[in-house]
């Protein structure tokens, strides 16, 4: 969502346009369970988060730091969260806090 202060700045069709992307997204969300708008800020402080291998994974490259990453069962590492956020959410590695 474009803050307050800063609607005044768009025209009215820039204005029009936001409100119904806002209302569409909104849609979208409720629709598929999801929330799109979640973590949509890079996080300033944690850039880097610690994993363990719960599954073999193998080489890849991360989507973020395109980095070739090799990962096996077993395995501890300190990774970009861009780039493994998505095994863990799959279940393949688990965020060790």
């Amino acid at each position: 969502a474009i803050p307050e202060e800063n609607l005044d700045l768009l025209s009215v069709h820039e204005q029009q346009y936001a409100t119904e992307y806002n209302q569409l997204l909104s849609d979208y969300q409720f629709n598929y369970d999801l929330d799109l708008t979640r973590d949509c800020k890079p996080p300033v402080d944690n850039l880097n988060i610690k994993v363990r291998v719960l599954a073999d994974i193998g080489k890849f490259v991360g989507p973020e730091s395109g980095s070739a990453i090799e990962l096996r069962v077993g395995d501890h590492a300190f990774l970009r969260r861009g780039d493994v956020e998505h095994l863990v959410r799959q279940g393949v590695l688990q965020h060790v806090v």
